[in-house]
């Protein structure tokens, strides 16, 4: 199996008054066990998702202030790379962040979303 970079990957920076976002994701190609963890501020939120053909959501409540969201590619399932697709909404339904990657096991992707008073 060839060997992929590890090359993290920065989804920018967003600010928000919502109490909350909204990450949904999928293998956007063949699903093959790509497995991901979800971190906000360090602590894993959603863990070792297994990434299916159709999306999973996941409702995430934000700390006020700055909050370090980091999806992190924990393998690359049977024929790598890791290959994700993400979509992130406010709590208003609006979306913020898209994208699709193809990560090395141990790679991420960060988002941070200011969350205002």
């Amino acid at each position: 199996m060839y060997t992929y970079p590890v090359i993290d990957q920065d989804l920018g920076s967003f600010s928000t008054k919502g109490k909350s976002v909204n990450i949904i994701c999928r293998d956007y190609q063949y699903p093959d066990g790509d497995r991901v963890t979800i971190y906000v501020n360090g602590i894993p939120v959603v863990s070792n998702l297994t990434l299916e053909q159709r999306y999973q959501s996941f409702n995430i409540p934000l700390d006020e202030g700055v909050n370090e969201i980091n999806i992190v590619a924990l393998n690359q399932g049977t024929s790598g790379p890791n290959t994700a697709a993400f979509k992130i909404y406010n709590d208003a339904g609006m979306l913020i962040s898209s994208n699709e990657w193809n990560l090395a096991t141990g790679a991420k992707a960060t988002i941070i979303v200011a969350k205002e008073k």
